[in-house]
């Protein structure tokens, strides 16, 4: 799967995942094919080519019957919705840092310096207040000038760095 540098709106309405777990490889002498390895097929080319006009059939009436049902990701099956969310939630990197790193409680506060900074650590990624503070808001942090530790500066309400 590709990797998501921003995880917004407009991704998580256009995307549909589709995972397909299972492996078709050359299996061991005496190794079982388990759920998700199984021996690989080296006629299935053959095999597919020798009922093109079936299987084209099969994909053409599956596409038209879920192409009509206007909302694709509303009628997606279960599998397709559940694995689509939890790679989505794999890819938001704030979403993920904010769970791992950080304390989310009315009362907290903490300077855009120290969470650029604690963030940069925790990710690898070189970012600047100007990504920050967006990334913030869409998560519900709103940068204020505020007091912190009897100073006044450049912080979010809401949310501190876990201790």
């Amino acid at each position: 799967m590709p990797i998501i540098s921003e995880v917004d709106i407009a991704i998580i309405e256009r995307l549909i995942c589709i995972h397909f777990p299972v492996t078709f490889t050359d299996l061991e002498p005496g190794e079982k094919p388990t759920l998700y390895k199984r021996q690989r097929d080296n006629d299935l080319k053959d095999k597919l080519r020798a009922d093109l006009p079936g299987v084209f059939n099969w994909l053409v009436q599956g596409s038209v019957k879920w192409y009509a049902s206007q909302d694709l990701k509303k009628n997606a099956p279960k599998k397709v919705k559940d694995f689509g969310r939890s790679y989505l939630e794999e890819q938001d990197k704030m979403k993920m840092f904010i769970n791992e790193c950080c304390e989310v409680k009315a009362s907290n506060r903490v300077s855009t310096i120290d969470l650029l900074d604690a963030f940069m650590e925790w990710s690898g990624d070189h970012c600047t207040s100007k990504w920050l503070v967006p990334e913030m808001k869409k998560k519900g942090f709103e940068k204020k000038g505020l007091r912190l530790n009897g100073i006044q500066t450049k912080c979010f309400d809401g949310i501190s760095l876990s201790t």
